[in-house]
């Protein structure tokens, strides 16, 4: 009774517990089934158990002591550990809401589902659909995206080259791991795409920033570095496309300071200010340009795909990585991705879109042109947003703070800046924004910049 009485008292025995069936307690602690039932009365009569007929005998609510958790002296955290923590205040807030503007995201209402159900229905008959696939990407994916990425970016490459991963931060991420120990100089286009810097941050990278124009980076002149990360087809935030001049200079600069250019092509399916442009991979005659795209812009983030198309010498190496790292991206979506992209919805769907999202870019920038005479517009040649900045200084975060409160998502340029202070405006994204909601949408991001806090 005693040990009983310490362990209800202690916390061993937590508060609504229920005990054992007395000739089981009995029998575990070798005494007469009597002794325990003498014990359990006790108790009951002291108040530290209670007994409920048909459910059994429970320890008493109020009668223990919460134990107290064990004492861990502090450690002192390993460096990679510190430097997560030092970057996570800096994270931007990510979920599910799909309010106006909001950037990165498409139109997921647009989604093909009818001929993606029936690949999925299909796949139910595979023999191995729960098994792992290849970390690198299943084979057939990694041959029809070959052939997509030839045919609608000018992409070069051979099923072997394309690695699969779970979207473009873990491509970049992966990127990171192989290339860059603690201290290498990185050159990150400013602004940038925040992600990527906290990716290359986080292996202790050290960021060189370079201003950007609406002509994209220029790297002559640059220094060294181990690896550049630029987004040629439609900067982001700022929407500019790198000019055929500053392309070239930047390959060269690759091949001066034996460096990599890793060429994020986020949205550059969308493209209607013009005919598609080229990736830069297209241009690179010596292997230095390093491809990542992903699904989660022309389809749906949901999917979790994007990929990396390596030069031949460092596929390998990726290969490798990706195995160390992980056993692979989700076999089933793959394999319905791949019969999606075989069989022309891809290349169906992206058609589509890039005209609905014309349509979007167009009445946007119509809407906005009573403002430019405090903003500047655009331009609206592809993807899915349209970015504004101000002529004049501009508190972006306030103004992002006040739309929030209005229902409507303003990205501030200035948390994509890394040493600028010139830059200040909107990423308006309008992928997540069907052109009836864009009216409304604009009245609440002018009443947002018009207000004062």
């Amino acid at each position: 009774m005693q040990r009983l009485r310490h362990a209800i008292r202690s916390g061993s025995l937590a508060e609504g517990s229920r005990l054992l069936p007395t000739r089981e307690f009995a029998s575990r602690l070798g005494v007469s089934r009597n002794t325990v039932v003498a014990a359990v009365d006790q108790l009951i009569a002291e108040g530290y158990l209670v007994a409920r007929v048909g459910s059994g005998t429970f320890v008493a609510r109020g009668v223990g002591a919460v134990a107290a958790p064990r004492a861990i002296p502090p450690l002192r955290l390993p460096a990679p550990a510190q430097r997560y923590l030092e970057l996570a205040g800096t994270l931007p807030d990510l979920g599910p809401k799909l309010l106006p503007f909001r950037t990165g995201v498409p139109d997921v209402a647009a989604f093909p589902r009818e001929p993606w159900d029936r690949f999925a229905r299909r796949l139910r008959q595979h023999p191995y659909r729960f098994s792992y696939g290849e970390p690198v990407g299943l084979p057939r994916l990694r041959s029809v995206l070959a052939d997509h990425l030839q045919q609608f970016r000018g992409v070069a490459a051979t099923p072997e080259q394309i690695v699969i991963v779970e979207g473009a931060q873990a491509a970049i991420t992966l990127i990171a791991a192989v290339l860059i120990d603690p201290g290498d100089p990185v050159l990150l286009e400013d602004p940038s795409y925040a992600f990527a810097r906290l990716a290359f941050e986080a292996r202790g990278a050290h960021v060189i920033p370079l201003s950007v124009d609406e002509n994209g980076l220029n790297a002559a002149g640059a220094p060294a570095a181990r690896l550049t990360f630029v987004t040629p087809s439609h900067q982001y935030p700022l929407g500019g496309t790198m000019s055929p001049e500053r392309r070239g200079a930047l390959l060269e600069w690759a091949r001066l300071h034996d460096a990599y250019v890793v060429e994020d092509d986020y949205d550059g399916e969308f493209r209607f200010g013009g005919p598609p442009l080229p990736a830069l991979q297209n241009g690179d005659a010596e292997g230095r340009v390093i491809y990542v795209g992903t699904f989660s812009k022309v389809l749906a983030p949901g999917l979790r795909v994007g990929y990396i198309v390596a030069p031949p010498q460092l596929a390998p190496a990726f290969g490798a990585a990706r195995t160390v790292s992980s056993l692979g991206a989700d076999p089933q979506t793959q394999r319905i991705l791949a019969d999606f992209i075989a069989e022309g919805y891809l290349a169906r769907h992206v058609r589509r879109m890039t005209a609905e999202y014309r349509r979007r870019a167009e009445l946007l920038t119509e809407l906005l042109r009573p403002l430019a005479g405090r903003l500047q517009i655009g331009p609206a040649t592809g993807g899915i947003h349209l970015t504004v900045t101000g002529d004049e200084p501009l508190d972006d975060r306030a103004i992002s703070r006040r739309g929030v409160e209005r229902n409507v998502l303003l990205h501030p340029i200035s948390t994509d800046c890394i040493a600028r202070a010139d830059v200040r405006g909107f990423a308006l994204g309008f992928g997540a924004a069907p052109l009836e909601l864009i009216p409304d949408a604009v009245t609440r991001f002018r009443s947002a910049l018009e207000a004062r806090e």
